[in-house]
């Protein structure tokens, strides 16, 4: 039917969700905590739920934790992954910043090699969307508060 078949814990206010398909690795953006759950898309999916009953690595991805959920200071509403680099993109609110993974490392089983970059030019305020295209190799980045996007290279 239409119920879940599977839910796993993740932080606080899940909004987004990205995906490295060549490392089945599912990455879910919690808003209010500033984090990023790190799921084995392997051993957690339609087919196979055996992993879903655990607590997936929650790697920090603000750079002022003690203030996440507070006002605006809080994930972006869309993980961004580029899939020819396994690059990931998280846009954080508040601070303006977008926060990389590298998908090609940070899995569920080594949330030690999910060190957090921060892509150098800051965007604008209240960077809240991003978008790939996946011809140019340009994340784009919608800044609501002064009504401009940004852009980068994936490969920054």
């Amino acid at each position: 039917g239409n119920t879940p078949i599977a839910s796993i814990l993740v932080g606080a206010g899940p909004r987004s969700v990205g995906f490295v398909l060549d490392k089945n690795t599912v990455f879910v953006g919690n808003r209010d905590d500033l984090t990023v759950s790190v799921i084995d898309g392997s051993t957690c999916n339609a087919t196979n739920t055996t992993g879903c009953n655990q607590t997936p690595p929650a790697i920090l991805i603000g750079q002022f934790p003690k203030a996440a959920g507070t006002g605006n200071y809080f994930n972006g509403r869309r993980i961004v992954v580029d899939q020819r680099n396994d690059a990931v993109f998280i846009p954080t609110i508040g601070d303006s910043d977008v926060a990389t993974l590298d998908g090609s490392v940070c899995t569920a089983a080594h949330p030690k090699d999910c060190q957090v970059q921060i892509v150098p030019k800051r965007m604008g305020g209240f960077s809240v969307f991003a978008a790939l295209d996946e011809l140019s190799g340009t994340v784009y980045v919608v800044n609501d508060d002064d009504g401009t996007v940004s852009l980068f290279p994936s490969s920054f």
